[in-house]
């Protein structure tokens, strides 16, 4: 399974949990830590502010390392220093952070993501079930804005909700050496909605973030994300 084959390539294995947390995530979670139990992984990957007490209250789970998502906002050290006195120590750079602002947060307990579709939106309106009735089934949906801009639509049936996908990746490869000075933790890979295979964008940013050796690599549509730009 994945936990041991993990192990044996001594790789960490974080557990996510959903973007959302509702009756229906509250039976999941009832239902998954059993067998949580049983599993040896590293930790758990939080992206709502309820779950670090669900999880620390727990005394399976009391000593597993928490990671915040980063729509879990640390936006300056006040920020960063309250969650360490709750004993998290692992974070990941908040999207809407521009270079420079990212240059005035110590980063050394931070991911930064340099590749991914990020989230925009977490529904409870199921996009399937408005549109061709609940059939219960998991699939990917696509919804088109004025632009005719393609947003893709992922539904959790088991939880009862949809998460909507910018309609373009973030990429930061060139990039790639100036964040590496910023010293992050770590730099990040998002996969979510790819159709195509991932093993050349895996390998692009590998050679570059390990080796210093760019490829030319190139994505046809991408955004920078707030990288340049900054909160706006």
């Amino acid at each position: 399974d994945v936990a041991l084959r993990c192990k044996q390539k001594n790789k960490e294995l974080f557990f996510t949990l959903p973007p959302l947390h509702r009756i229906e995530q509250q039976k999941l979670w009832n239902d998954t830590k059993e067998l949580l139990y049983e599993i040896e992984f590293t930790g758990f990957s939080v992206k709502i502010l309820d779950q670090i007490q669900m999880i620390q209250e727990d005394s399976a789970f009391s000593t597993k390392e928490i990671a915040l998502e980063p729509n879990v906002y640390i936006m300056n050290e006040e920020a960063k220093e309250l969650f360490n006195q709750l004993a998290i120590r692992h974070f990941t750079a908040s999207h809407e952070l521009n270079g420079d602002e990212l240059k005035e947060l110590p980063l050394h307990q931070f991911d930064l993501i340099v590749y991914g579709y990020v989230p925009v939106m977490v529904s409870a309106q199921c996009v399937n079930k408005t549109c061709h009735g609940c059939d219960k089934i998991e699939k990917t949906l696509v919804l088109v804005d004025r632009y005719h801009k393609k947003f893709t639509v992922k539904n959790f049936c088991e939880g009862c909700y949809n998460v909507i996908y910018n309609s373009q990746p973030t990429n930061l490869y060139e990039y790639i050496p100036n964040l590496k000075d910023l010293n992050p933790r770590g730099l990040r890979l998002d996969f979510s909605v790819e159709n195509d295979d991932i093993t050349p964008i895996i390998n692009a940013f590998a050679s570059f973030i390990k080796n210093d050796v760019k490829t030319n690599f190139k994505l046809d549509d991408f955004t920078r994300g707030h990288y340049k730009r900054g909160i706006e």
